[in-house]
């Protein structure tokens, strides 16, 4: 659960920093090391997070959520 809780913070961080971008097509040197960075900050999160992603992708609907499949566009939408 800790891997879960520390995913869900730099998730809402990056998200956050996405946010917070400038406008493309970026004008200055440092918009557009910004851009890379962040680029950077999601791949990391992925690469991280992929082993916690790929268990809770191959658990059973059943122990998720039984009424419906939502998790599963979850983790979709982020893939």
């Amino acid at each position: 659960l800790a891997g879960l809780d520390a995913f869900a913070s730099q998730l809402a961080e990056i998200t956050e920093q996405s946010l917070s971008l400038p406008v493309l097509p970026a004008k200055q040197s440092s918009q557009i090391n910004a851009y890379l960075t962040i680029s950077a900050n999601w791949l990391s999160l992925a690469e991280n997070a992929l082993p916690l992603l790929t268990a809770i992708a191959c658990l059973p609907a059943s122990l998720q959520q039984p009424q419906n499949k939502l998790w599963r566009r979850h983790i979709a939408l982020y893939l």
